[in-house]
């Protein structure tokens, strides 16, 4: 299990989330608000599927979502165009392994 907070996209996530059956990764964005996410420093959906899948994780949770964003739905539709095995975390969520 691998865990970030507020990230940008880097080598570090990926080479510490290497195999990793689960990778909870910051997703504060949609890609169409990238310029926003660089901005302060955190991570797109797409930048976490892109991770996960470089990584070669099994399943990637998105998380620390905007409030922006009402529904979760565009942003998980986004990550599972880079990494399909995507979820949105939710409160007190259980994931069986």
């Amino acid at each position: 299990l691998v865990y970030t907070s507020d990230t940008l996209p880097c080598d570090e996530v990926i080479k510490n989330s290497k195999d990793a059956y689960i990778l909870i990764h910051d997703s504060t964005y949609s890609v169409q608000d990238i310029d926003k996410a660089r901005k302060h420093m955190h991570s797109t959906a797409v930048d976490a599927a892109i991770t996960a899948a470089t990584a070669g994780v099994k399943i990637l949770l998105l998380y620390h979502i905007s409030t922006r964003y009402s529904d979760t739905v565009r942003l998980l539709h986004e990550a599972r165009t880079k990494f399909f095995n995507t979820l949105v975390a939710e409160e007190l969520m259980k994931i069986i392994i």
